[in-house]
């Protein structure tokens, strides 16, 4: 008999779904296991307040029996999107485990004891970084607010965040500086980014305001004087999904971060309509054009196997 403990649901989902269900879902996590060499994890946790992250803790619950149909849908999902990589590829990158849970949130730094709720949390560690996933919906709305239901996200966002947070869990490998990059951010020509997520050293500010690590905070980069409710309102454009129309940023979300605008970028990358309009851009943008030279330059580098012709197969160009 198959142990589920390993997966965090108890025995009884034989009896609510039968062995045949319980035998697809291990089937299929030892076939991404053996392709992208990335560990599944459902262990049974029961600590409440979570793990310590850069800028809070992550907070999630254990999947039970109940959940097995929804994680069925879920690793579907997820199998999906990672034929698009090649073999190996996340073990170049040091990405070692996907963790799903339900009740995914990361709870702000004990000072502002803010709770935000979270479809995908990226954990960055030295010696393999970790992707949590939701496997519910409704553990992520619009504004917080998961009453009404035309506010819960659709599955095309969750399948760009997916690649999007894959990137975060990638860009310290490929940027020794992250999350700076002088050379990225020479591309742009006249916009400073919205806000920006400031590493440790950086709250060593003259202004003596006490800042916890991981906020997001206006910046004044290049003598502009940024509008706190423009680094709002991008990051709520981004979950509308609304193009920038600031030459070399694809989306408003692009326009808040140098980490973000990669992630971005990549995200476009990763998605097949999206793909198409990045080659557009290309085209028309010079800026888009040197970062996304220099974003397929860099993974190149590191894994030649992603490559433009990869992804020009991958979305049936060719």
């Amino acid at each position: 008999m198959i142990r589920l403990v390993v997966l965090g649901l108890s025995a009884c989902i034989y009896c609510s779904l039968g062995h045949a269900f319980t035998k697809s879902i291990q089937n299929q996590i030892k076939t991404l296991d053996k392709r992208h060499g990335v560990k599944f994890n459902y262990k049974r946790r029961t600590r409440s307040f979570g793990k310590r992250i850069h800028g809070g803790r992550i907070l999630r619950k254990t999947l039970s029996s109940s959940d097995a149909p929804r994680l069925k849908l879920m690793l579907n999902m997820i199998q999906e999107e990672f034929e698009k990589y090649p073999e190996n590829f996340f073990n170049t990158f040091r990405i070692k485990e996907i963790t799903l849970v339900k009740g995914l949130a990361v709870k702000s730094d004990i000072f502002q004891k803010k709770v935000h709720n979270r479809y995908l949390v990226p954990d960055v560690m030295s010696r393999g970084s970790r992707l949590y996933i939701s496997i519910y919906e409704s553990d992520f709305c619009e504004f917080e607010d998961c009453k009404d239901s035309s506010k819960l996200v659709k599955e095309d966002y969750i399948r760009d965040t997916l690649h999007h947070e894959i990137f975060h869990l990638m860009d310290p490998v490929l940027n020794k500086a992250y999350p700076r990059d002088s050379i990225w951010e020479e591309f742009n020509i006249e916009h400073s980014y919205n806000c920006e997520t400031k590493t440790l050293s950086d709250f060593s500010s003259t202004s003596g305001e006490s800042v916890s690590v991981g906020e997001r905070i206006v910046s004044d980069r290049v003598g502009l004087k940024i509008n706190p409710e423009d680094c709002e309102k991008a990051q709520d454009e981004h979950y509308h999904g609304k193009v920038s129309s600031i030459p070399g940023f694809l989306t408003a979300y692009s326009t808040t971060a140098v980490e973000e605008d990669k992630a971005e970028l990549f995200m476009f990358l990763m998605n097949k309509e999206k793909f198409e309009t990045l080659i557009f851009k290309i085209y028309d943008d010079e800026i888009i054009y040197n970062k996304a030279k220099y974003l397929m330059d860099s993974i190149f580098e590191k894994f030649p196997k992603f490559s433009w012709r990869h992804l020009e197969l991958t979305h049936g160009r060719l």
